[in-house]
């Protein structure tokens, strides 16, 4: 079918976002509205949703929304296309907050953290090193960077410093991190729980989602800015709607580019006076440096970082720097 006209509709009305009643949240979530077959497809891989197409025997039109749509000019992008159709619109963040005015403005505020000893970070560059010597070896690479992040997610004076953070902001905070299985999200909601008067809630894959819900709710519900929510990235990260988010933070290095736009997505909604939201990206610099010219030697956390900004830069988020050195 080629597509003949798009109109937009002031359309004034009432607009409802249905959610799935799933106890177990492992139901299905598809349903049918006025004749029309509804179906979240988070996450589905390519070869996922062909299967679905293919078995589709009656279906005559086919309209699909994403927020993160595989990039252009990737193999992803063209197969995924051949199989549904062509992009038809494109709206981007940029275009959502600056010409439409119908989303929340993002501010992007790196956080770099110079917290390690010397002698750590030459051990860890050293580490690095061994991948050129074992060029066999193809999976080193990951290897060393989850020793590198069970060396970030140890350190106390991070923790501590992630979580002084938290405590002052005036504003709900929602607080993602990756690390489900070393217990550093857990960790850190304990601490802000401990030092502060906060309403701290945490939430990873094993929390009921009745209890995902109520979490959500007392943050809708506060206008006061006492509540901050610590949720994995693979549940808070991505599907959430609670307009009155207004801090973020990322504690957790990621370098995916539909892992950090979904990220920023929750910051976009737009709630009574919410003017901004600012997304709090901590970086860990373990960069090393042997010589007196300072060629420093990235440090996956690092690499990850660049990788971020990037992102950033394209959605047109402006983004700042704090840099803070720990003696």
């Amino acid at each position: 079918m080629k597509i003949k006209k798009i109109e937009k509709i002031n359309y004034q009305e009432d607009v409802y976002n249905l959610h799935i009643d799933s106890p177990n949240d492992n139901l299905n979530h598809n349903y049918f509205a006025n004749g029309l077959c509804i179906s979240n497809c988070h996450h589905n891989s390519t070869t996922s949703i062909k299967n679905v197409m293919s078995k589709s025997v009656n279906l005559r039109y086919s309209v699909g929304v994403t927020g993160t749509f595989p990039k252009p000019n990737t193999i992803e992008n063209i197969e995924i296309q051949s199989y549904i159709g062509p992009v038809v619109y494109r709206l981007t963040a940029d275009q959502l907050i600056n010409e439409e005015h119908a989303a929340t403005p993002i501010y992007v505020v790196f956080q770099i953290m110079n917290w390690a000893t010397m002698e750590e970070k030459r051990q860890l560059y050293y580490n690095r090193a061994q991948k050129a010597n074992n060029e066999d070896d193809m999976t080193l690479g990951n290897k060393l960077l989850k020793q590198e992040q069970e060396f970030v997610n140890n350190s106390y004076t991070r923790l501590k410093f992630i979580g002084d953070y938290a405590i002052k902001m005036a504003k709900n905070t929602l607080i993602i991190f990756g690390d489900v299985k070393g217990g550093y999200g857990k960790k850190l909601a304990e601490y802000v729980k401990d030092n502060s008067e906060k309403n701290v809630y945490y939430v990873d894959g094993n929390t009921p989602t009745e209890n995902r819900e109520y979490y959500k709710k007392c943050m809708a519900e506060d206008h006061d800015g006492k509540t901050i929510i610590v949720g994995s990235i693979g549940t808070f990260g991505e599907g959430i709607d609670v307009p009155n988010i207004e801090s973020i933070f990322l504690v957790n290095s990621a370098k995916s580019d539909r892992m950090v736009r979904q990220v920023v997505g929750r910051g976009l909604r737009n709630a009574s006076g919410k003017e901004k939201c600012i997304l709090y990206d901590f970086v860990d610099d373990l960069r090393y440096s042997e010589d007196k010219k300072k060629r420093y030697y990235d440090n996956y956390m690092w690499s990850h970082y660049k990788t971020r900004k990037t992102v950033y830069s394209e959605q047109h988020f402006p983004t700042y720097e704090q840099k803070y050195n720990f003696e």
